[in-house]
């Protein structure tokens, strides 16, 4: 067959590969098998320039693998990992959108339009400019140095960081709406963060700034970011936070739950329908401006930390204030 109309040929059979634990089976009619394949000890080599389609499964343990300078398919293609071991095999792979529901995508670099991850782990890298989406129950777990500069959004289920692995690009949006992101005792940075419900625990994440909607923060917040808290929802802050810039509360409640959990030398402001809720922990701060409502729960808010005055016309219950 010509190669123009075999590379229509390919793209009309929509190759999408897919491993169901060690099975790969495609969703493709057959390709004219271009490059050559034998049955080793060790599984089934394709040697060839061509690519290779496979249109039934190979089943047993294992997985695939990929070798230089072999390709999982069109660079636009679909890959979809549901179990077993993808294998990158140290190449640089460019594929379209990329789900993982199950198994392991290891060993090399993967360029994809958008990740769409919901279980299993990565221990290669994922970079380009598509954002990574975790979306269902599960959990996933990343290991790779990862660069994706399209920003991170937590839906649901654990997003687990270990060591070694980064989120993506130190200035990409990082949006947790629901489930958790885990960090795994680690370091990580991000431009802007918003949480709107869930939570982010165990490490330190450092951001551009900090929007806070609802949801619970049990990691330390750091870096030059301001911290916002805006919405009708309550936040929840469980660690000393050590980010540079003031903090605002200017709807809901921002709850702390940890004595001096906003950055003791900052500035303060409670404005609107706004609510500093200390619970009965102890708060240093800069300076204390605005109108909303400030909770004591019986502990001592201190003003002055930054040497400015304070000038505060809202609502402040509780029994001590200095």
């Amino acid at each position: 067959m010509p190669h123009a109309k075999r590379q229509r040929f390919l793209a009309a059979t929509a190759l999408l590969p897919l491993i169901h634990g060690a099975v790969l089976a495609t969703v493709a009619s057959p390709a004219p098998a271009h490059a050559a394949c034998a049955a080793t000890a060790g599984g089934t080599g394709c040697d060839g320039p061509d690519d290779v389609a496979l249109a039934s499964p190979i089943d047993g343990a294992g997985g695939l693998a990929t070798a230089s300078p072999g390709t999982l398919g069109a660079g636009d293609g679909a890959l979809v990992v549901s179990g077993g071991r993808l294998d990158l095999g140290g190449t640089t792979q460019t594929v379209g959108l990329v789900r993982l529901t199950g198994g392991v995508i290891a060993n090399g670099t993967l360029r994809g339009s958008v990740y769409d991850v919901q279980s299993g782990a990565i221990d290669a890298v994922q970079t380009g400019g598509a954002p990574l989406v975790k979306s269902g129950a599960g959990t996933v777990t990343l290991s790779g140095a990862n660069d994706v500069s399209g920003g991170t959004r937590v839906d649901a289920g654990t997003l687990l960081l270990v060591p070694g692995g980064r989120l993506g690009a130190s200035n990409a949006a990082l949006v947790v709406q629901g489930g958790t992101l885990d960090l795994g005792g680690t370091a990580q940075g991000a431009g802007p963060v918003v949480l709107t419900a869930g939570t982010i625990r165990n490490g330190t994440l450092s951001g551009t700034i900090f929007g806070l909607q609802g949801g619970t923060v049990d990691a330390v917040l750091t870096g030059s970011g301001s911290l916002v808290k805006g919405g009708t929802d309550t936040a929840v802050l469980n660690q000393a936070n050590t980010y540079a810039g003031a903090t605002s509360v200017t709807g809901g409640t921002l709850r702390a739950g940890i004595a001096n959990a906003l950055p003791s030398g900052n500035a303060l402001l409670v404005t609107g329908t706004g609510i500093l809720d200390l619970a009965g922990y102890g708060q240093t701060v800069g300076a204390l401006d605005g109108n909303g409502r400030v909770s004591l729960g019986g502990a001592t808010l201190t003003t002055g930390g930054s040497g400015v005055d304070s000038v505060f016309s809202g609502v402040l219950d509780g029994t001590a204030a200095s």
